[in-house]
C-alpha cells in the first residue's frame, strides 16, 4: 500500500508544484538578498500558502482547502499592494472590505442557497482584477513594481482561478498548467523590484558621484568671499553663478525677503533673465530697461512665482512656463522669451529668507529633473552659508578672530541634529561640548529607507572656516550616498575618495560609522582612525569594546576601510565617543579614561538613553572639577529596543 501511495505521489501534479515553489523560494530569497527586501514579508508568506495548499490538497482533497487557501493567498496579495494606496486609512480599509469578501467567499455555501465552488472561485477571480485595478489608481505608489506590471499579473493569476471555476480544481489543466502559471507571479514582482532597485541604486550613486565635485566647488568660491570683504551681494554671486555653471542655465537671480516690508529684492542677477511677472504698462519695453527694471524689483510676499516660493517654502520646477499660467508674457520680443524655470526658497531653520531662481529662454532647451535636484542641493548649502553671513554682518563689532569663529560655530551647530529621533525599535541619547566655541566633532543619525539607521560621529582636525567646510563636505556626501544598496565599508571608502586631495592634509578627518538593521537587530560597523566602538551587553552587564584599524578620511585616496557585523539584543547600549570624552583631565592630569566611561554605562544602564548620556557628560564635569577642558567632548549612544 506504501509503495503504491508513493508510486500516486510521484505520478501527481503535487510533485511538479513543490518542485517550482522551492524554486520560487529560492529565487525569491536570492532577490531580496540582494536587492530590496521589500516584497519578501507579502510574498514568502504568499508561497508558503500555496505550498501548503497542495500539500493538503493531495493528503485531503477537498474542495474546502481550495476554497480557503486561494481565499487567504488573495488577501496576502491583497496586503502587497495595498501599500500603494496612499493614506493609511485607505490601505486598512481595503485590506478589511478583501478580507470580508474572503470570508464570503469561504462561507458562501452557508449563506447562499445554491452558491457553488465554482462560484466561489469565479468571483475570487473577479475579486482579484478589482484589487489590481485599485492599485492602478494612486498618481505616485509605493511599491517596487510599476503600475503597467500589475494588469498582465492581475490577469495572470486571475485566468488560474477562473480556470479552475471552469475546468475544475482536478482538471489536468488546472493541476498542470494553470496553477504553475500562477506561479509566475511571485517571481516576476522579485525580478521587478529588483531590477527596479537596481536602477534606483545607479541613479543614486550617479547623483552622489555627479555631485561631490560641484559641492565642492561651490563651497570653495563661497569660502572665497568669506576670505574677501565678506559682501552679500557676492556670496549670492558666487551662489548664482555655480548653479548656472551646473545646470547650463541663460541666467539666475537670487533674492532676499525684506523683514520690514515683507517684500522680495534682487541681490543678484546674472546672464539674461526676462520677467515671469506683469511689467507697467508705461515701461519700455527695451532690453536694457527691462534689465534694470528686474535688477531693482520688489516683490511682494505671496505674489508671482516669486512670492509664492517664499509664501509657502515650496521650490517649483516648471520644464514648460508655456502651459504654467502662474508666468505672464509680455511680449512676443525675443528678449522676452522664457521657456523653463527653476525656483527654490533659501532657508534657515522652517524659515524662508530668500529665493534663487533660473531660467532657460531658448525654445527646445529645458531643465531636467537632474537639473532641479542639484539645484535644490545647492540651495540647501548656500542657505546654510548666506545664513551665517547674515548673522556675522549683524555681530560686525567681532574681531576677524572672533567673526571666524562664530561662523564656524554656527556652521557646526547647524549640521548637529536638531532633535533625536525616538524610533520603535532604538532610541538615541547625546552630547557635544566644543571647546572655546568651535567644535571639530561632528555627529549625526540619518534614517534611510524603512528600515535602516545610519549613526556618525567624527572628529575633524583644525579649526573655523576649514574644518567646517570638511564637515559640511562629509556631511552632504553621507547624506547622498548612505541610501545607496551597498554595504559600509563601501559607503566610508567612497567618503574616503570624494574628500581626499580636495582638503589640505591639516584637515583630515578621524570617522565612525554604524548601520543599524531596525527588522533583524544587526549592525555594521566600520572605522577610519576614530576612538573604538563601545557594546553595552544586558545579557552579562558589562561593556566590551570592538576595534578596527583604519586611516583618517582625507589621507589616502586608495585606503580599503574594513567593516564588523555583529547582533544586539534588547536593552543593548551602542556608545560612539570622540577622544575628548576618555582624555578628558582633572587639576592631577589623571585622565577620565575609557574604563570611567564603560562603569558609568554599566551603572546608569536601566535609565533611557538621553538620561544615560547626561550622567555621562555630568560624571565627566564632576571628574574634570575646574580644570580647563582641552579638546571638544561629543559621545553618541543608541538603546535598543527591540
Amino acid at each position: 500500500m506504501m509503495i503504491e501511495s508513493f508510486a500516486s505521489f510521484l505520478h501527481s501534479s503535487v510533485l511538479l508544484k513543490l518542485f517550482c515553489l522551492s524554486f520560487l523560494i529560492i529565487i525569491l530569497c536570492s532577490n531580496g538578498k540582494k536587492k530590496n527586501r521589500s516584497d519578501l514579508p507579502y510574498l514568502l508568506p504568499l508561497v508558503a500558502v500555496l505550498a501548503i495548499r497542495d500539500i493538503a490538497y493531495y493528503l485531503l482533497p477537498s474542495a474546502a482547502i481550495q476554497i480557503v487557501s486561494d481565499s487567504l493567498v488573495l488577501v496576502l496579495y491583497g496586503m502587497w499592494g495595498a501599500r500603494t494606496l496612499g493614506k493609511p486609512v485607505r490601505k486598512y480599509l481595503y485590506i478589511a472590505a478583501n478580507l470580508l469578501f474572503a470570508l464570503f467567499v469561504v462561507f458562501g455555501s452557508a449563506l447562499v442557497p445554491g452558491f457553488s465552488d465554482r462560484w466561489a472561485q469565479a468571483l475570487l477571480a473577479v475579486d482579484l482584477v478589482v484589487l489590481l485595478a485599485a492599485f492602478l489608481t494612486p498618481a505616485e505608489p509605493e511599491s517596487s513594481v510599476p503600475r503597467a506590471v500589475r494588469w498582465p499579473l492581475a490577469i495572470l493569476f486571475g485566468t488560474s482561478l477562473l480556470g479552475e471555476a471552469a475546468f475544475g480544481y482536478e482538471s489536468p489543466v488546472v493541476q498542470f498548467f494553470l496553477i504553475e502559471i500562477a506561479y509566475l507571479v511571485p517571481a516576476v514582482i522579485s525580478f521587478v523590484s529588483r531590477s527596479k532597485a537596481e536602477d534606483s541604486e545607479r541613479r543614486n550613486l550617479a547623483f552622489a558621484a555627479e555631485s561631490i565635485d560641484p559641492l565642492y566647488g561651490f563651497l570653495t568660491r563661497a569660502g572665497e568671499v568669506f576670505k574677501k570683504n565678506l559682501k552679500i551681494e557676492d556670496l549670492l554671486d558666487a551662489i548664482t553663478e555655480a548653479a548656472i555653471d551646473e545646470t547650463g542655465a541663460d541666467g539666475g537671480m537670487a533674492l532676499l525677503v525684506d523683514d520690514f516690508e515683507d517684500v522680495l529684492t534682487v541681490k543678484s542677477f546674472i546672464g539674461k533673465f526676462p520677467p515671469v511677472f506683469a511689467l507697467p504698462a508705461d515701461l519700455p519695453l527695451k532690453p536694457a530697461r527691462i534689465e534694470a527694471y528686474c535688477r531693482h524689483a520688489r516683490i511682494a510676499i505671496g505674489e508671482t512665482i516669486f512670492g509664492e516660493v517664499s509664501s509657502n517654502g515650496k521650490p517649483v520646477f516648471i520644464p514648460d512656463v508655456a502651459s504654467d499660467p502662474r508666468i505672464v508674457r509680455n511680449g512676443e520680443e525675443e528678449f522676452l522669451s522664457l521657456n523653463s524655470l527653476i525656483v527654490v526658497p533659501l532657508m534657515a531653520g522652517d524659515k524662508v529668507f530668500g529665493v534663487l531662481a533660473l531660467n532657460k529662454k531658448e525654445f527646445g532647451e529645458r531643465f531636467t529633473g537632474r537639473d532641479f535636484e542639484r539645484i535644490e542641493l545647492f540651495a540647501r548649502f548656500g542657505s546654510l552659508i548666506v545664513n551665517e553671513l547674515i548673522s556675522v554682518m549683524e555681530n560686525s563689532e567681532l574681531t576677524d578672530i572672533e567673526r571666524e569663529a562664530a561662523i564656524a560655530a554656527d556652521i557646526q551647530k547647524t549640521l548637529l541634529p536638531k532633535r533625536l529621533p525616538e524610533l520603535p525599535n532604538a532610541s538615541f541619547g547625546a552630547f557635544s561640548v566644543p571647546t572655546r566655541g568651535v567644535c571639530g566633532d561632528y555627529y549625526d543619525i540619518i534614517p534611510f529607507r524603512h528600515n535602516r539607521i545610519c549613526l556618525v560621529i567624527g572628529d575633524v582636525a583644525g579649526k573655523g572656516i576649514p574644518s567646517s567646510i570638511v564637515m559640511v563636505m562629509i556631511r552632504s556626501i553621507l547624506h547622498l550616498i548612505t541610501s545607496a544598496q551597498k554595504d559600509i565599508a563601501t559607503i566610508i571608502n567612497w567618503v574616503n575618495r570624494g574628500i581626499t586631495g580636495r582638503i589640505d592634509l591639516d584637515h583630515f578627518a578621524t570617522l565612525s560609522l554604524i548601520f543599524y538593521d531596525t527588522e533583524s537587530g544587526t549592525l555594521e560597523y566600520t572605522n577610519a582612525g576614530h576612538s573604538p566602538l563601545m557594546i553595552y551587553r544586558k545579557e552579562t552587564g558589562t561593556v566590551s569594546t570592538i576595534e578596527l584599524k583604519g586611516v583618517p578620511i582625507g589621507v589616502e585616496r586608495t585606503t580599503q576601510y574594513e567593516r564588523v557585523s555583529l547582533a544586539v539584543a534588547k536593552d543593548d547600549i551602542v556608545i560612539l565617543y570622540t577622544d575628548g570624552v576618555v582624555e578628558a583631565m582633572n587639576r592631577e592630569g589623571r585622565q577620565y579614561g575609557a574604563a570611567s566611561l564603560a562603569r558609568t554605562i554599566e551603572k546608569n544602564a536601566d535609565l533611557t538613553a538621553k538620561e544615560i548620556a547626561n550622567k555621562v557628560k555630568m560624571d565627566i564635569q564632576d571628574f574634570m572639577g575646574s580644570a580647563r577642558q582641552h579638546d571638544d567632548q561629543t559621545l553618541l549612544l543608541m538603546k535598543v529596543k527591540l
